[in-house]
């Protein structure tokens, strides 16, 4: 018979709970795995729907509507402009409305396409269980008198658009436009293309619209303050009030050869001066010469005179001795002949 490991029913028991309490353990370790690795598929697959679901967008050409001869209104084409009722706010966007007179052709078609590319956008998004949406919820709207602070929406139908990329803005002859050009402005007209798709995530469920490019067609009546023409102002003659300032490029150019010739005058005369001021300096720095010249010749004389004078000495002296010693001689003849 085999020896029991355990010395009594108690540590037998602790064994065996120790036992299952490891294997639950780990089966419940496995099934957070196996959970965490679900997850990972189901964040994957969702991510590749997305992303499938964006390149859907893209690449759906029934999504995207070309907006003919349509108002532009609260354009932000060339800087990103955020507003309060953003859903998500602090998130600049390029954004405008477009304004569709539904009494025009143009405007008749472009409102069933809007409408044709909002139920494809809904069917891409959530297929036969569509969500009921109000009309705020959609790009494309009927105005419906609701809006009284813009009288310029009564009675017609509008988008609003936005992209977090600048769109595409041109003129008629599809040139690129700037803002500095001032070519676009709230109330000219436009073609616009713009692309719906459905939304779905914490902000909601809505169909949107992304705005894709501008093109400008004619002016029209601006909303708010109109921008000046060319014709606010007068031609002003060259001579009126004795100023030239601000005129043409001939006046300009007449004036710049003016100030050219007063220049080459200005600087003839500085050169006379300089060449004055020159030989100016010249003749007083000859005249310091000069004035330095003569105390050296008089003390170059001076020296001469001194040195004269020390010849003279010897001279004297030799004279004085010769007529001393003849005077002695003579003296002792005398005394000789007296004796």
């Amino acid at each position: 018979m085999a020896r029991d490991r355990y010395d009594d029913d108690d540590e037998r028991d602790r064994d065996r709970n120790g036992d299952e309490w490891d294997n639950r353990r780990g089966r419940d370790e496995g099934r957070s795995r196996d959970q965490g690795r679900d997850r990972d598929r189901d964040d994957d697959r969702r991510g590749r729907d997305d992303d499938d679901g964006d390149k859907k967008r893209k690449n759906n050409p029934k999504l995207e509507v070309r907006l003919e001869r349509v108002r532009l209104s609260y354009p932000a084409l060339f800087r990103p402009k955020s507003y309060d009722n953003d859903d998500d706010k602090g998130n600049a966007k390029y954004s405008a409305s477009f304004i569709i007179d539904p009494t025009t052709a143009h405007g008749k078609a472009a409102i069933a396409a809007c409408e044709d590319a909002i139920d494809e956008a809904k069917f891409e998004k959530w297929g036969n269980k569509q969500p009921r949406l109000n009309d705020d919820k959609i790009a494309l709207r009927d105005d419906k008198g609701d809006n009284t602070d813009n009288p310029e929406y009564e009675g017609m139908w509008y988008v609003s658009a936005s992209n977090s990329k600048r769109p595409k803005v041109f003129n008629r002859h599809r040139e690129p436009l700037t803002d500095e050009d001032g070519v676009i402005y709230g109330g000219c007209y436009v073609n616009a293309i713009v692309r719906f798709w459905a939304q779905d995530n914490k902000y909601g469920k809505r169909v949107n619209a992304s705005l894709e490019g501008v093109q400008f067609v004619k002016d029209g009546e601006a909303f708010g303050a109109a921008p000046i023409s060319d014709d606010a102002f007068d031609i002003i003659d060259d001579d009126e009030d004795g100023d030239s300032r601000g005129r043409g490029r001939d006046g300009r150019d007449r004036d710049r050869g003016r100030d050219d010739d007063r220049g080459s005058r200005d600087r003839a005369r500085d050169r006379i001066s300089d060449r004055g001021r020159d030989d100016d300096r010249g003749s007083r720095d000859r005249g310091r010469d000069r004035d330095d010249d003569r105390p050296s010749r008089s003390r170059d004389r001076d020296r001469d005179d001194d040195r004269g004078r020390d010849d003279d000495r010897p001279r004297s002296r030799d004279r004085g001795d010769r007529d001393r010693d003849d005077d002695r001689g003579s003296r002792s003849r005398s005394s000789r002949d007296l004796v």
